[in-house]
């Protein structure tokens, strides 16, 4: 009888390169560690330590990123106040 899974069959996982390399663009894109942390399936540290070793440089705490509106960018540009809280 069958239950349907396949034995020694795991999750398909990807070569730490491929992870490395997909971090680094996402995180240069503008997306924020949080945001390439869930998209990459892996800890926010697991990102941070991608980050640290491969020496890219980080962006300051409510810096703007890929998910703000452009509109927004261009206020904070104008105005650096504006996007502190």
């Amino acid at each position: 009888m069958s239950s349907g899974l396949l034995l020694g069959v795991g999750p398909i996982v990807k070569p730490r390169e491929a992870i490395v390399a997909e971090v680094v663009r996402r995180y240069t894109a503008g997306e924020s560690i949080r945001q390439v942390a869930a998209g990459v399936h892996r800890s926010y540290g697991f990102v941070q330590g991608v980050l640290k070793q491969a020496e890219v440089p980080r962006r300051r705490p409510g810096a703007v990123t890929a998910d703000v509106p452009v509109a927004r960018q261009a206020a904070m540009a104008a105005h650096p106040s504006a996007g502190q809280r």
